[in-house]
C-alpha cells in the first residue's frame, strides 16, 4: 500500500467488461475513453454502450 488517499483509476487498454473487471482488481476504478469516443464516432447510443461494458461473460 503506497499510503495513497486518493481513489487510482486506470484509464489504459480499457473498451469492454473484461478489461474493465481487470482494471479494477488492481484500482479502484477504470476509465473507458478511447472506446466510448469511438462509439459516440459510430453513432451507438450511450446506453447501450454501457450497458454493453457492464454485461458479463
Amino acid at each position: 500500500d503506497m499510503g495513497l488517499r486518493n481513489p487510482r483509476l486506470i484509464g489504459f487498454g480499457i473498451s469492454d467488461n473484461k478489461s474493465f473487471r481487470k482494471a479494477c482488481e488492481y484500482a479502484h476504478g477504470a476509465i473507458i475513453g478511447s472506446a466510448f469516443i469511438r462509439a459516440l464516432q459510430d453513432k451507438i447510443p450511450v446506453a447501450e454502450f454501457i450497458n454493453e461494458v457492464k454485461r458479463t461473460g
